[in-house]
């Protein structure tokens, strides 16, 4: 997956990157990469399915990247897979939650990368705070 990834930023002559955390799920043939781009710190997730048509055991598609540089975002994947929702929060955020289930949340310095998956177009999401208060996330 990782190899496919660096493949196609080459193919976009994208060079200067990072990425900085690499979840593959093999049993549900899902992955996610979170890299940034200077010179803002621009963070965006991208999504992978395992594909066995082409023979191979570890074979991964990119199928669709996300920008997580908001508080709130959303991108559904075209082919019916799911919709894609991530965003960036400060250090007095302690979790997201998405539907009421609790988003995988990602540090990177100052800054923590929160995204969840689902099914469900209509998601609503709230971040809890450090200090116990609760915070909605709207759509721009």
């Amino acid at each position: 997956m990782e190899e496919v990834f660096h493949e196609e930023m080459n193919d976009h002559d994208i060079e200067n990157y990072s990425l900085f955390y690499l979840h593959k799920d093999k049993a549900a043939e899902k992955g996610i990469i979170l890299y940034q781009t200077p010179p803002k710190r621009n963070i965006s997730l991208v999504y992978f399915k395992a594909n066995h048509s082409k023979g191979a055991e570890d074979h991964w598609v990119w199928t669709k990247s996300a920008s997580c540089n908001q508080k709130w975002g959303e991108t559904k994947i075209a082919d019916g897979g799911p919709y894609i929702y991530c965003g960036t929060v400060g250090s007095k955020y302690e979790k997201v939650l998405v539907n009421g289930e609790e988003a995988k949340m990602v540090t990177l310095d100052e800054a923590q990368i929160w995204y969840y998956l689902t099914a469900n177009k209509n998601a609503e999401g709230k971040a809890v705070l450090v200090d116990g208060s609760e915070e909605w996330f709207h759509r721009d």
